[in-house]
C-alpha cells in the first residue's frame, strides 16, 4: 500500500511541477526524494514525456526488473534518471568538491553584488558561498528544508524567471544544469529579465574538459553525451576555461565511474565502464577539473542574449 501511495504523490507532484525541466546540479534533488521521476527526456527538453512509453513513477527503493537490469549494461539513454545515479551524485560526483565551488564563485564574483538567481540550485551550496546581497535558489525538486544550505525556491527555472520583472536581475547562473533545460524559453526570458550590464554564466563540462592527464580515457570518457553543453550552438567556444585542482585519489575516480555519477557515463556499457576503469593510474592523488564557461548579456533588441567574447569580459 505504501507504493501506491508513493504513486499517487508522485502523480500529484507530476501535475504540479510540469515542466520542461529536470533537475538541478548533482543530482542532490533526486537523490532525496522518496519518488523520483524516471521518464524519458530529451537533453533540450523540447517534448514532454511520452505517456505511452514504459518508463514511469517508480519509488526510489524498487529495484530494476530482471528485463529491465538487462538494458542497463548496454549504452544507457542520457536522460533517464532513476535512483541510484542520484544517490550516486551526491556521495561520488568528483565535481562535487569546495574547491570547485569556490572557483565558481571567483568567476561570478563580478556580478553577484546585486541580485542573483541560480538556476538548479539543489541545496543551495553555490548560493550560500556567493553572499549576493539578494540571492534567490530555484531548483524544481529541492531537497527538504532542513538539508538545504539557504532557503530554496521550488519551482521550475525558466517559470521563475518569467514571474520576474523586466531588467530586475544582475546575475543568472547554472552549474552543470542548463543543457537540461528549454533554451529556446530560458534565452527569451534572460533577453528580457536581466539588467542592461547583467551576465547569465553557465559552468559545464564538455568534450574539451579532461579529466586528468591521461589522454585515452578521456577519449573514451568524453567519446557521449557531450553534444549539447552551454553554448549557444554547435559552434559556440566558451568564453573562458576554469582549470580547478582537487584532490583525489584512483579510488574516487573508480568510485564516480563505477557508480555512474554523469549522465554521459550512465550511456555506456559495462564493458566501457570497465576499460574506463583500468586506465585510471594507481597513484592518482590530483584532478585538474576543466569547467567551461558560457557568458550571455541581452541582446540589443532584448529578445534574447548573445554569447560574451573572453574579449569583453569584464
Amino acid at each position: 500500500s505504501s507504493h501506491v501511495w508513493q504513486r499517487c504523490g508522485a502523480i500529484r507532484t507530476a501535475g504540479r511541477m510540469l515542466s520542461r525541466q529536470l533537475v538541478g546540479p548533482l543530482g542532490r534533488s533526486l537523490a532525496r526524494l522518496r519518488v523520483i521521476p524516471s521518464v524519458r527526456h530529451s537533453l533540450t527538453a523540447d517534448s514532454p514525456a511520452d505517456p505511452a512509453s514504459k518508463e514511469c513513477w517508480r519509488p526510489a527503493n524498487l529495484p530494476l526488473s530482471r528485463s529491465e537490469s538487462k538494458t542497463t549494461t548496454a549504452a544507457r539513454p542520457l536522460d533517464l534518471w532513476d535512483a541510484t545515479t542520484a544517490e550516486a551524485h551526491v556521495r561520488y560526483n568528483i565535481s562535487d568538491h569546495e574547491s570547485i565551488w569556490l572557483g565558481i564563485v571567483e568567476h561570478c564574483k563580478p556580478y553577484s553584488e546585486g541580485r542573483v538567481v541560480d538556476l538548479g540550485a539543489g541545496d543551495g551550496t553555490l548560493g550560500a558561498l556567493l553572499q549576493a546581497r539578494e540571492m534567490v535558489n530555484v531548483d524544481p525538486y529541492p531537497p527538504a528544508p532542513e538539508k538545504c544550505k539557504v532557503k530554496i525556491t521550488e519551482s521550475d527555472g525558466v517559470d521563475y524567471l518569467r514571474s520576474q520583472p523586466d531588467q530586475s536581475i544582475d546575475l543568472v547562473v547554472a552549474s552543470f544544469a542548463v543543457h537540461f533545460m528549454d533554451r529556446e524559453q530560458l534565452d527569451k526570458e534572460l533577453g528580457r529579465v536581466l539588467k542592461p550590464d547583467g551576465r547569465a554564466i553557465w559552468f559545464s563540462f564538455s568534450g574539451t574538459s579532461p579529466i586528468f592527464g591521461g589522454e585515452a580515457f578521456n577519449q573514451i570518457y568524453f567519446s557521449v553525451g557531450f553534444d549539447r553543453d552551454g553554448g549557444a550552438s554547435d559552434s559556440s567556444k566558451p568564453t573562458d576555461v576554469l582549470k580547478i585542482p582537487r584532490q583525489a585519489t584512483a579510488q574516487d575516480l573508480r568510485n564516480h565511474i563505477q557508480h555512474r555519477c554523469h549522465s554521459n557515463v550512465r550511456q555506456m556499457s559495462d564493458e566501457t565502464i570497465s576499460e574506463l576503469v583500468s586506465l585510471i593510474p594507481p597513484g592518482l592523488d590530483l584532478l585538474t577539473i576543466h569547467l567551461d564557461v558560457f557568458e550571455f548579456q541581452p541582446s540589443e533588441s532584448r529578445e534574447g542574449v548573445v554569447q560574451v567574447s573572453s574579449r569583453s569580459r569584464v
